[in-house]
């Protein structure tokens, strides 16, 4: 769920449907512990818009799940899985702020929102489904004016304030 949710309020989606599965780019670090040489054994997709469909139409390895996907409590591809299990865990929070995946989808997000008039609305809007108040509007607006400096560009600051969006518990659960 938060994968595609992650899509979504990018803008990013893919909703084509059916198909061959989608073998995404993962880093040098996410190939890890894939058996074999990466090149012959994790083949990706040839077309790079396939990389954001669903995560329903993503490959799945029998001896090597997606690193995203087992943090968060993918069921195990070898056995039989009754009911899937929820957790909480330290590297769910690791992999939602220093994953690839995500800081692409940021990365594509901020890309999209710096020419608009109103960049903290809009973030608001797309991730939290809701405006920000006058608490979260004056911190974004205090955090987009000091943050290039240390990021290095307008975009590179709306990168972060997006990230650390999609970080908050109020798009990760549902109340």
């Amino acid at each position: 769920e938060i994968h595609d949710a992650v899509l979504q309020s990018a803008g990013s989606l893919n909703l084509k449907m059916h198909g061959k599965p989608v073998v995404p780019p993962l880093s040098k670090e996410e190939l890890f512990n894939l058996i074999g040489r990466p090149e012959d054994t994790w083949v990706l997709s040839s077309d790079p818009t396939e990389y954001t469909r669903r995560a329903v139409y993503m490959f799945n390895k029998r001896t090597f799940r997606l690193p995203m996907m087992e943090v968060f409590d993918a069921p195990e591809s070898m056995m039989t899985c009754a009911r899937r299990e929820s957790s909480t865990s330290a590297p769910q929070s690791l992999s939602l702020f220093n994953g690839d995946f995500l800081l692409r989808q940021a990365r594509a997000m901020a890309t999209e929102l710096a020419p608009a008039a109103d960049p903290i609305q809009t973030a608001w809007l797309r991730i939290l489904v809701r405006p920000p108040t006058a608490a979260e509007r004056q911190a974004a607006t205090a955090f987009l004016a000091k943050q290039p400096q240390n990021a290095g560009t307008r975009e590179a600051a709306l990168t972060e304030l997006v990230r650390g969006l999609f970080n908050l518990n109020e798009f990760l659960y549902v109340d």
